[in-house]
């Protein structure tokens, strides 16, 4: 059977195909040609093609073209990073030689390693440094940096309490709080109108190691713990001679603290502290290690005070708030021979102008008729300033003369001069003694 050629499906003739013509793809070409989707030749000042159009040849702007794209690629930053000085390098050098706190006691490779390492994470922590190290510089004599001190502290507690505010955080947040407040408390001591500033930042500190465990071993103040701070305590001491000061200066200061107990005794909160004082100075008879542990645990005092009281107690108008305080501070410098043999390896000038300072301050707000109270702290702050400027400082006074009154001291109070070598308490005292008192 025959088939025809029409009903076989042919495949029509393959269309001869030539390669396209190769040409660069212009991107700098005029607007004329980009328009018209042709190619541009990039003549300057006029492309081919525009002439050929009679049309006003123009090219775009490259620099402008670049600097728009890199605008576009810049990542704007979601805060402005904070800015430094060369003046503040030069106080964090110092801070990491010397300036840094003498707590925990053998702590330093703490302060000269842990802490900077991870400090530039918490900019409420290289401010509180930077402040100490200039107010530490400018206490010693090495410039005048009181105004950057004060800048940086001011900058290191708005953003701590802004930090505080916040709660939470790990471990090493909770590290960079302490480290802050530990700077700043020892900024305040040395600062001669900081006395408050002490006491509010030892109150911080207190707080802040209430929600941070020291105990915990990831913690870098895990040193800074009960037990192994009174090891490294009882290590230091051991060699320290018993009688470092002298017997009549303590006894001065258990007839001062003995004269305030009447004043103390309708306020619980201040009678309480009035008996850690005096247990301090009973305890330096004997055993000073014992005595500087209970005025460290005195340090924890003021936490234990709701934030009213502690406003209470410090306020400069709270007569016997200001007389406890003022024999807190004399305490202090007579801890400061226990200080000056833990910490001998520091090359450091002790702050005791600065604390001698404090005394002075505090006692321009006790009323007139209560001077006398304040005469124990007055008389050691002096004992101190000599001491200073005769260029050595030894706590070992000869007698002295104190004049202390009558527990009736806001009604009409009697004056009695005691020698202190004689003179055992005021309250309680005994009668046949006290008629050979002159009057």
């Amino acid at each position: 059977m025959e088939t025809p050629e029409s009903l076989v499906d042919v495949p029509p003739p393959r269309r001869k195909t030539f390669p396209r013509k190769g040409h660069t793809k212009s991107r700098k070409g005029c607007y004329n040609c980009k328009r018209r989707k042709i190619k541009c030749q990039e003549t300057r000042p006029s492309c081919s093609n525009c002439e050929k159009a009679d049309l006003q040849c123009q090219y775009p702007d490259v620099a402008s073209r670049w600097a728009s794209m890199a605008g576009a690629l810049v990542v704007q930053p979601t805060a402005q990073p904070t800015v430094f000085s060369m003046e503040d390098m030069h106080f964090f050098h110092h801070f990491m030689v010397r300036a840094y706190p003498h707590l925990p006691v053998g702590g330093d490779s703490l302060w000269q390693g842990t802490i900077p390492a991870f400090a530039h994470q918490h900019d409420f922590l290289i401010h509180s440094m930077l402040a100490l190290a200039a107010s530490h510089l400018s206490m010693n004599g090495h410039g005048d940096y009181r105004a950057a001190a004060l800048q940086h502290r001011i900058v290191a507690v708005r953003l701590l309490n802004e930090s505080l505010s916040k709660g939470g955080g790990n471990q090493g947040e909770a590290d960079a709080k302490l480290a802050a407040c530990l700077a700043l408390t020892f900024q305040s001591s040395y600062m001669e109108d900081g006395v408050y500033d002490f006491l509010t930042m030892i109150r911080g500190c207190a707080l802040v190691t209430q929600d941070h465990s020291l105990e915990h071993p990831t913690s870098a103040f895990h040193c800074f713990s009960g037990e192994n701070h009174g090891r490294t305590m009882q290590e230091r001491l051991r060699e320290m001679p018993i009688n470092e000061i002298d017997p009549k200066v303590l006894d001065a200061a258990v007839d001062s603290l003995d004269a305030l107990k009447p004043l103390c005794q309708d306020n619980p909160r201040m009678k309480e502290y009035r008996q850690i004082l005096l247990e301090i100075v009973q305890q330096t008879y004997h055993s000073p290690l014992q005595a500087y542990f209970t005025f460290c645990e005195s340090y924890n005092w003021p936490s234990r005070l709701e934030h009213s009281e502690f406003a209470a107690f410090i306020n400069p108008e709270n007569q016997i708030g200001q007389l406890l305080l003022s024999h807190f501070v004399a305490l202090q410098l007579l801890q400061q021979c226990t200080t000056d043999f833990v910490w001998s390896e520091r090359d450091t000038a002790p702050p005791s102008t600065v604390v001698t300072a404090w005394l002075y301050r505090i006692d321009e707000n006790i009323s007139p008729e209560l001077k006398h109270l304040n005469a124990w702290p007055m008389k050691l702050g002096e004992a101190f300033n000599d001491a200073m400027n005769s260029g050595g400082l030894n706590i070992r006074l000869g007698p002295v003369k104190v004049k202390v009154h009558s527990p009736t001291a806001f009604g009409s109070p009697r004056n009695f001069s005691f020698d202190i070598n004689t003179i055992t308490s005021l309250i309680g005292v005994d009668p046949d003694v006290a008629k050979s008192f002159p009057m």
